[in-house]
């Protein structure tokens, strides 16, 4: 196994933002996990993917967009920092 030097609360980041993604994909949880157990390897290079290709976007929305972006993280610090799920 490599070590590519991420911290394990990274990975566990990533791990439950692609099983959100999932959930969200087949309509719940159950069916989720239902296609995980089919073809685990596919459909975790898929929500990985996805949710690189969201980090692109949202790094793009920031270096484009500073204003709103700080103008939004405020926002959050003020409702207590809570990220929306």
């Amino acid at each position: 196994m490599t070590d590519f030097g991420v911290s394990e609360q990274t990975v566990n980041d990533a791990a439950e933002s692609c099983a959100r993604r999932l959930a969200k994909w087949f309509g719940g949880a159950e069916e989720a996990a239902a296609a995980m157990e089919a073809d685990p390897i596919a459909m975790m290079e898929i929500a990985l993917d996805d949710f690189m290709k969201a980090q692109r976007v949202l790094t793009l929305k920031v270096h484009m967009n500073t204003r709103p972006f700080a103008r939004q993280c405020a926002e959050l610090l003020q409702a207590g920092g809570k990220l929306p799920a």
